[in-house]
């Protein structure tokens, strides 16, 4: 028999992991888009997976953090600072 506070921490990621998942998305299309770019000016070409994937991660990093603001304001600032029921 599993615990109800584990199901539902399993089923829907908190506010503080979809920031860092947020986080992770943006600093890999912003590391992504900075290869790109070096070989853009290095070599002249950038590979088409480099043009496609970078901008499609900063977007849902983007959304992802967007996602967890907006699930912060709808359980209020004392949500935030942790309930140990």
């Amino acid at each position: 028999m599993t615990d109800r506070s584990d199901r539902n921490e399993s089923e829907a990621p908190s506010a503080e992991q979809e920031r860092r998942d947020g986080n992770l998305y943006l600093s890999s299309g912003a590391a992504l888009g900075a290869v790109g770019a070096a070989s853009a000016a290095l070599v002249g070409a950038t590979c088409p997976l480099c043009v496609v994937a970078a901008p499609g991660l900063v977007g849902y990093g983007l959304y992802k953090r967007w996602c967890a603001a907006r699930s912060e304001a709808e359980r209020g600032p004392d949500a935030a600072e942790g309930e140990t029921g």
